[in-house]
């Protein structure tokens, strides 16, 4: 037997022949393979934030009031600023006040940059928020810093 098989050795047309042979002989007649029908399920690792993205975040507000020939005007003012390394693509800056909402669309906003916007109203409303990125267009490195709450003393 050891004849024929350093004879197979030597030839390499029968090497894969060989290598069959060697396996089916060595592998018991029958194996068990045990299966679990209920694996445990793994708990998801939530992603982390990323650290190379922007971070927008409402600054400061101011507000006041002018007259015009129609009546009073209330307006709300916000800074937004990115204090991050990293620009920022188009996104939503919402002002809450009342029953009523008004939205202004940013085009960008550059790495460590602010951008100030105004919200008119009509009627002087005791308070509301002011939140940047609204429809979360931006992936930025903190999520929770987008929302301030201003209150106006009318």
């Amino acid at each position: 037997m050891f004849a024929k098989l350093r004879h197979a050795l030597l030839r390499p047309a029968m090497i894969g022949a060989l290598v069959l042979t060697l396996v089916a002989f060595s592998a018991p007649a029958a194996m068990a393979i045990p299966i679990d029908d209920n694996p445990p399920i793994p708990t998801p690792t939530p992603t982390p934030p990323p650290t190379n993205a922007p971070d927008l975040t409402v600054e400061s507000f101011s507000y006041g009031s002018f007259n015009t020939w129609f009546g009073k005007v209330y307006y709300v003012d916000a800074r937004i600023r990115n204090q991050s390394n990293y620009a920022a693509g188009q996104f939503s800056v919402r002002n809450l006040a009342g029953s009523a909402t008004t939205t202004r669309q940013i085009n960008g906003l550059a790495a460590g940059s602010f951008v100030d916007v105004r919200f008119f109203r009509t009627t002087c409303e005791s308070g509301g928020r002011i939140v940047a990125d609204v429809f979360n267009q931006v992936v930025e490195s903190s999520e929770t810093n987008n929302q301030r709450n201003w209150l106006l003393i009318c």
